[in-house]
């Protein structure tokens, strides 16, 4: 993995920063595996963008830091990640980073659950307790006109997307 990594080979740079991460024929090194994160991540790479907004989240080989974190899930989300979309959901719920906001949170989950993310629709039920009529049809709708898009490498590559 590491020669193709090394020439920008997204898939690569992100098996490599797996395999720091759990230490599978290399020493496990966190912060390793968040360099080779986030080097697939600034390509655009929805997996190493969540895998990267988990690191932020909670300061596994980086700083912990909710805005980076809150960047990074939003990148992942917004290509369709599920992993991701239910990270920002929870985010949103918990007003971690940001202030909190029932309507995204609602609508991530909603957009996660229908993918499958088995805890979402537990999160759901919780904040729909908390939300009128009128916030959770605003959250369906949101949720409704979703469409997802992948990044292209010239947005990728921007520097002030990181």
């Amino acid at each position: 993995y590491r020669m193709a990594a090394e020439q920008s080979h997204v898939g690569a740079q992100h098996n490599l920063g797996v395999a720091y991460e759990r230490g599978d024929g290399v020493r496990k090194d966190a912060v390793e595996a968040a360099k080779w994160y986030r080097k697939a991540a600034e390509q655009g790479d929805a997996d190493s963008q969540s895998v990267l907004g988990s690191m932020y989240t909670f300061g596994n080989g980086v700083a912990k830091d909710m805005a980076k974190a809150l960047t990074w899930y939003r990148r992942a989300a917004e290509q369709g990640d599920v992993q991701a979309q239910y990270n920002l959901g929870m985010v949103y719920a918990k007003g971690e980073g940001v202030p909190t906001d029932r309507i995204e949170a609602y609508k991530w989950m909603t957009l996660a659950a229908a993918q499958g993310a088995i805890e979402a629709p537990k999160v759901k039920q919780i904040l729909i307790k908390y939300m009128s009529t009128a916030e959770v049809a605003e959250a369906q709708r949101r949720a409704g006109v979703f469409l997802p898009r992948k990044e292209s490498q010239t947005k990728a590559s921007d520097p002030a997307h990181n």
